[in-house]
């Protein structure tokens, strides 16, 4: 089964389906046309997302009803008063990265 799924500058990606996946971690960069991801809320074991640079409705994914197994969830937008709100969000709901930095790419 796939388990950890990292898409990154896909200029052409509009649409990702995870039907049939059972993700641990999704990484989705620079893939600014992506607009939708089907079959996310199928995603039970997810516990690391990773959105920056795309079409998605962040707001949607910083209020989504994550499973329990999510330990974080890291959310980028252009603005910088969006992304701090967002963090600390995020961090309230224990959906915060122990650390900063490229914790997605240590474990």
């Amino acid at each position: 089964h796939l388990r950890h799924l990292r898409i990154e500058d896909q200029a052409q990606l509009s649409r990702l389906d995870l039907a049939g996946a059972s993700l641990y971690r999704l990484w989705l960069d620079n893939c600014k046309t992506l607009s939708c991801v089907a079959g996310l809320h199928e995603q039970t074991a997810l516990q690391e997302v990773f959105v920056s640079r795309t079409a998605l409705d962040l707001d949607a994914l910083r209020d989504f009803a994550w499973p329990p197994t999510m330990q974080a969830v890291r959310l980028f937008s252009g603005s910088k008063a969006w992304n701090t709100r967002t963090h600390a969000m995020l961090a309230e709901r224990g959906l915060s990265p122990p650390h900063d930095g490229f914790w997605f790419l240590h474990r």
